[in-house]
């Protein structure tokens, strides 16, 4: 049982005693007067130890062992037997240090057995609850269903009559069973009856129990009283065996263990983790570990957000000439020559001013340490001013090598259709070779232009980074 019931112990049943008429023979003049009865000591004995058994199985608390009861009470020489009121009881109890104790006795009354049912605070002394069961029947039907009935009267699990009749043992009802997820195996009694949802007929009237199982879910056992003649419904909702698990962590590579072993990397999802303590850890070397050790029970549900705390260390740069502006791994830098705080890790120094060259720098920043970087920018503005008029010439040479193609293009193509026109030797000859000429210049301009802008575009790329630099806002 769960460690956080209260403890209790159960003192034994004595038999309580009644006067049973006698119907005397005819002779006597005149009636002898009653004579009393108990129950036997086996008797009671046996009713005692299966209510003992029945509190067990409720699981409401946790039951001292009768032997072991006995064992505390001889080490404090203690004698039980004759113990049979409320204070006594209540002595007993506090020897064993329980929280509480029931007590009762059961009695008979010609074909009625009345039993009575106390329960005790051992702190207070005093009673917390009483319960009185009356059954009329046989004896062994009352070791069977009444000592149950009447427990569970007391612990205020069964509303029923306080007198019960044996007649209802001869009478059936209905169980109309369902559970949640359906598909769990009923017993009823211990016997096999189907699955849920399922409407059973021909169930003895009377207290039953009833055990629903299910792969990968709780054992479900509860009682129901089963009225005769009448639909008796029961509706569970059965709980898993195993815990739920559902973790995200706000970095995607840390990784997630469970007792040592790795689950994954940024988050884990489990629907069947079985109960149990654990160490969950989640680490990275970026950040500081996280460490919690938990408790898993059957159907739990663990979730955990983790934010991890990075690792910092310090960067401190140092540049001449001064208003530099300072990227880190695309990031700008937030000042010179005061230390700023950065997770640990590889990291990229950019430098960007106008007219001085760049400067790409790699550096390492570690836990608890300050790395300092001194940088010197090269001045720029001369290289910077020659590619300027560089591309100012490129610019015009394009366009005037693009003019002469075209202009070409449109003569030939001109001279070409008086060629196709020409009425005589002379003008055919005259209109050719005009047009093989500016035909040429075109076709020249044109290998000229397609090697030019070739060029134009290798000069492009390998200056346009420093022509960027120098003309960037600090």
């Amino acid at each position: 049982m769960n460690d956080t019931h209260p403890k209790i112990i159960l003192t034994g049943i004595h038999s309580g005693f009644c006067f049973q008429p006698y119907r005397p023979a005819e002779n006597h003049a005149r009636p002898p007067r009653p004579r009393r009865r108990r129950l036997s000591q086996t008797e009671t004995e046996i009713l005692s130890n299966r209510l003992r058994s029945n509190a067990v199985n409720v699981g409401i608390y946790d039951v001292v062992e009768r032997q072991k009861m006995q064992e505390i009470l001889d080490e404090q020489e203690f004698q039980l037997s004759g113990c049979t009121s409320d204070a006594c009881a209540v002595q007993v109890g506090q020897l064993l240090g329980v929280e509480k104790m029931i007590s009762g006795s059961v009695g008979v009354f010609g074909k009625v057995y009345t039993v009575e049912l106390r329960l005790l605070d051992m702190e207070t002394g005093k009673i917390e609850r009483s319960a009185n069961y009356d059954f009329q029947g046989e004896l062994e039907i009352l070791l069977m269903e009444g000592m149950n009935n009447a427990l569970l009267k007391l612990l205020g699990l069964l509303d029923m009559p306080t007198s019960t009749s044996v007649s209802i043992y001869n009478k059936t009802g209905t169980l109309v069973l369902n559970s949640i997820p359906n598909g769990a195996d009923i017993l009823i009694d211990g016997k096999s009856s189907g699955t849920t949802p399922s409407t059973i007929t021909g169930v003895p009237a009377g207290l039953r129990t009833i055990v629903l199982k299910k792969a990968d879910f709780q054992l479900f056992t509860t009682f129901i009283n089963v009225l005769a003649d009448k639909a008796n419904p029961l509706t569970a909702t059965l709980k898993s065996q195993y815990a739920r698990a559902n973790i995200s962590v706000n970095e995607p590579e840390a990784e997630i263990y469970l007792n040592n072993s790795l689950l994954g990397q940024g988050k884990w999802s489990e629907a069947k983790v079985n109960p149990g303590n654990y160490i969950f850890e989640v680490k990275h070397w970026r950040y500081l570990p996280y460490k919690e050790t938990i408790q898993l029970n059957p159907d739990d549900s663990f979730q955990r957000n983790i934010e991890l705390q990075p690792r910092l260390g310090s960067l401190t740069v140092n540049v001449t000439p001064k208003d530099v502006r300072l990227l880190i791994s695309g990031e700008k830098y937030q000042s010179e020559e005061k230390p700023t705080t950065l997770q640990i890790g590889d990291y990229q120094l950019t430098t960007r001013k106008p007219y001085y060259y760049p400067i790409k720098q790699e550096f390492t920043i570690t836990e608890n340490t300050t790395t300092e970087i001194n940088l010197n920018l090269l001045d720029g503005s001369k290289d910077y001013q020659r590619i300027k008029t560089k591309r100012n010439w490129s610019s015009l040479a394009t366009a005037g090598i693009w003019c002469l193609t075209g202009v070409s293009a449109l003569l030939s193509e001109f001279y070409y259709d008086k060629y196709c026109d020409g009425r005589t030797v002379n003008d055919v000859k005259k209109y050719r070779n005009r047009t093989e000429l500016f035909g040429n210049l075109a076709k020249g301009g044109l290998v000229i232009e397609i090697g030019f802008s070739g060029y134009s575009i290798y000069e492009y790329f390998h200056l346009s980074h420093l022509v960027d630099v120098m003309e960037a806002k600090p």
